[in-house]
């Protein structure tokens, strides 16, 4: 056997060895402690093939509610870990992750949010929301994992993206927006946006939580040419100021 024919069958190997760890951390009818030596062996491979493997642990589902937070809590710790290890590039593979699928970012999110220093994180939210779409999608699972992100971070670019939401086909992707929005400071990157989406919202929650906090945020100015429509739709003991943010009146 020649070197080629002999790394040749290594590297083969090595594909084949991945390949049967994946069946297993994948399987959920495999012995939980079978499962987890996987975890530890792909630890110890330490390579980006090997992270993308753990990430896929991510998209099952254990029936057993509290194995499976254990497991992908362990998951979650080993990828964390593996990212201080240069043959790994772990922060390629779950952006990678988050950016293609549509459903269970949430512990890749996780992963992400303790690896990065916080503006890179913000600027990757910034990056996937941008991906997505405010028409009518089957499944709204990521835009309802990046509303909830967004909720713990402020910038203006993000602000930006929050404001597109505001005007999402959903109405729970709408809610969360505009709980994201009220956490911001940079108001007049949505302000036009928030405004025009309250004299269409037709949802009750919604329009509740924007009465009860307006008088909150008086950063957050009216436009000049929605003023008139606004101040006429505003309930009783809510009123527009001159300078353009809504306030409570006296009693």
């Amino acid at each position: 056997m020649g070197l080629l024919d002999f790394l040749f069958d290594k590297d083969k190997s090595a594909e084949r060895k991945l390949q049967k760890h994946e069946q297993k951390l994948t399987n959920m009818y495999v012995q939980a402690p079978e499962r987890q030596w996987v975890v530890q062996e792909l630890a110890q491979i330490g390579t980006t093939e090997a992270a993308a493997i753990l990430l896929k642990r991510f998209i099952e589902n254990n029936p057993n509610t509290t194995l499976d937070i254990e497991e992908k809590e362990l998951v979650y710790d080993t990828l964390v870990r593996m990212s201080r290890n240069e043959n790994a590039d772990v922060v390629g593979e779950v952006k990678r992750f988050v950016l293609e699928s549509d459903v269970k970012i949430n512990w890749p999110l996780k992963v992400l949010s303790d690896i990065l220093p916080a503006s890179d994180y913000v600027t990757f939210l910034v990056e996937v929301l941008k991906t997505c779409d405010t028409s009518y999608q089957r499944t709204f699972e990521k835009k309802q994992e990046l509303m909830l992100q967004a909720m713990d971070h402020k910038s203006p670019e993000l602000a930006e993206q929050i404001g597109r939401f505001l005007d999402d086909n959903d109405e729970t992707i709408r809610f969360l927006a505009f709980d994201a929005a009220f956490i911001q400071d940079d108001y007049d990157r949505f302000n036009e946006a928030f405004f025009a989406r309250y004299l269409d919202e037709d949802s009750g929650r919604i329009m509740e939580k924007i009465i009860k906090a307006l008088p909150e945020h008086r950063d957050l100015l009216v436009p000049e040419e929605l003023a008139e429509a606004v101040d006429a739709s505003l309930p009783d003991g809510l009123g527009l100021h001159k300078n353009g943010y809504v306030y409570r009146r006296r009693r």
